[in-house]
């Protein structure tokens, strides 16, 4: 950014300028001409989020102007919202992920039928006779018995069940530490939440 001679600011230098009555490239002209025409390179502050700024320009003995904070009011409210919607999304993007990866290496067709196949399963538990048409025709595929293909099923519900609470208890437990760093106004904390669920 440049400080033009009128104190108004540009994103880039005029390619010339009128030097000594003669016209000039100003990529040509040293930092001491370019001063003495009243142009100055201009090196912005980095501005963070949620902060008001008053500032003021200062001109080094380099001759490049640096804006300096004069005074900055962070809007704590707004960052510590900002913060949580943040972290938010990642635990659920996290506890996504992890049911994602516990589920990878079934189809959804597959996973679709689960529904069914557990209560096919149930029923049988209940009564080895009752009708159970997709297990029979799972297992009639396999070369396996109708009970042997129940107590699978059976075997993979409890397992996936265990999945399930391991990941949705882990996120249940972040979800109430960040309200509790929330309610606490503790932006810190909410910053240093990591969460780690369970691999497959």
């Amino acid at each position: 950014m440049w400080r033009y001679p009128d104190n108004t600011f540009r994103q880039t230098p005029p390619a010339q300028v009128v030097q000594g009555g003669s016209v000039r490239r100003f990529a040509d002209l040293t930092r001491e001409e370019r001063a003495a025409l009243g142009y100055h390179e201009a090196r912005t502050l980095r501005r963070e989020p949620f902060t008001s700024y008053v500032t003021e320009w200062l001109l080094g003995e380099d001759l490049i102007l640096r804006e300096q904070i004069v005074e900055a009011v962070v809007d704590e409210a707004a960052r510590l919202d900002d913060a949580a919607e943040r972290k938010r999304r990642e635990i659920l993007a996290g506890a996504d992920a992890a049911m994602d990866a516990a589920t990878v290496e079934y189809s959804r067709a597959e996973i679709d039928s689960w529904p069914k196949q557990e209560a096919e399963a149930q029923a049988l538990l209940a009564d080895s006779t009752a009708p159970a048409p997709v297990l029979s025709g799972i297992a009639a595929k396999r070369g396996i018995t109708l009970a042997q293909m129940r107590d699978k099923v059976l075997a993979n519900v409890e397992a996936f069940e265990l999945v399930c609470a391991e990941i949705l208890g882990t996120q249940q437990a972040a979800e109430e530490q960040l309200k509790a760093a929330m309610d606490a106004g503790n932006y810190n904390a909410i910053e240093a939440l990591v969460v780690e669920y369970p691999e497959p």
